[in-house]
């Protein structure tokens, strides 16, 4: 630790600071991808891992989700609405569970994926663009051990 307290590298960089200013930066990049296309990063990232999840066969409830994107309920239920509104996404009973529901693609989110996942695409290869093949592997594995180990600390099953 430093002397401010902060988790700090060996070559004294604030780890926080990097992870949170990368987020931070990306997040920007894809909304300049999808200028346009009538939604922004936070929706489209849910849009997506409600794609990802439905193609695995295992669709999401919304608390799932909501853990899934690190996002507070509250903040979901409204993000949730507005894209449900705009068909984007939908809901439906979850035949597991009656108290819950289960968030799908809606026809405009199945529609507009293709363009998501590429404006998503376009955005990290940007950011991305000096890394070797072996950087980029080692940073994935990296940051998948950072999240791994915080999912745990929250009491929630890592994501493979």
């Amino acid at each position: 630790m430093a002397d401010d307290g902060l988790l700090t590298a060996p070559a004294g960089r604030n780890v926080g600071f990097y992870i949170n200013r990368a987020m931070r930066l990306l997040r920007e990049l894809l909304e300049i991808e999808l200028a346009g296309a009538g939604i922004n990063a936070q929706q489209a990232a849910a849009i997506r891992e409600v794609h990802r999840r439905e193609q695995a066969g295992d669709p999401g409830t919304v608390t799932e989700i909501c853990h899934y994107l690190a996002i507070d309920k509250s903040v979901f239920s409204a993000l949730l609405t507005r894209l449900v509104r705009g068909r984007w996404l939908a809901t439906q009973p979850n035949p597991a569970d009656s108290r819950s529901r289960l968030v799908v693609v809606g026809d405009r989110g199945v529609e507009m994926m293709p363009g998501i996942a590429a404006a998503t695409q376009r955005s990290l290869e940007r950011a991305c663009a000096d890394l070797t093949p072996e950087q980029l592997d080692q940073l994935a594995g990296l940051l998948g051990i950072v999240i791994g180990a915080a999912e745990r600390e929250l009491g929630r099953e890592p994501d493979a």
